[in-house]
């Protein structure tokens, strides 16, 4: 049997086809749109790749213990306003760990650079 290839698979093929051979034969604004075109299937495939945030979004539902069908930005909000330096602590674990996880997909290592 046969298996046809991954979106990641067909995504890398494509931005290697851009980059191999597409790229080297254009100029100007094309070479750039070009290279823009090739990044953006990079990102696809490490999108495709990444965990999602749905576990931050349960980490956080069980943190403010929402119901089901409540909002959680909203319950959120609400319990960040008590002001309670150990809850405040452990959303903004999630929150940054979340943001490193969006950035990774974005721009792979540009989260460990540091400040």
């Amino acid at each position: 049997m046969h298996d046809s290839p991954s979106a990641e698979a067909l995504l890398a093929a494509i931005a290697d086809t851009l980059v191999d051979q597409v790229l080297p034969t254009t100029e100007g604004g094309t070479r750039h749109a070009v290279r823009v075109a090739a990044n953006l299937c990079r990102i696809v495939i490490r999108e495709l790749e990444a965990p999602s945030g749905d576990e931050v979004d349960a980490a956080l539902a069980a943190l403010v213990r929402i119901e089901e069908g409540d909002d959680l930005a909203t319950a959120l909000d609400e319990r960040l306003k008590e002001a309670d330096p150990a809850f405040d602590a452990r959303v903004f674990d999630l929150l940054v760990a979340d943001t490193k996880r969006r950035v990774d997909v974005a721009k792979p290592g540009y989260s460990d650079a540091g400040p």
